[in-house]
């Protein structure tokens, strides 16, 4: 899998009726399938960072009720443009966005602005 670009991120209130903790900061995402298999990209491949340094990960109950395609298949050559949704403390500064095939990866860090 390999994310093409940013489209945008901005603050939201509520998912689906879901409520942050903090506050929800939502990003367009487009990933292209690149391998010789059909993927499931799911949601932990992205890690959204702030600029302490602290790392989060998608809010899955609030991916579930925004109805996210990123738990869908899709073939070798295809692409899903989805939204990646992340409950972050209030006075959080979000700087970027650590991007990793497998846990085990490097990943690419996609600075935000």
């Amino acid at each position: 899998m390999q994310p093409k670009r940013w489209k945008r991120w901005a603050w939201i209130a509520d998912v689906g009726g879901r409520r942050p903790v903090g506050r929800f900061c939502v990003m367009g995402i487009r990933v292209v399938n690149v391998s010789d298999a059909t993927r499931e990209p799911g949601i932990s491949f992205a890690r959204l960072r702030d600029r302490q340094g602290k790392e989060y990960l998608a809010d899955a109950a609030a991916q579930i009720r925004a109805r996210s395609n990123l738990f869908d298949e899709f073939p070798t050559g295809g692409s899903i443009d989805g939204r990646l949704i992340y409950d972050v403390p209030v006075d959080s500064v979000v700087d970027g966005v650590m991007l990793r095939e497998t846990p085990e990866s490097a990943g690419t860090y996609v600075p935000l602005g």
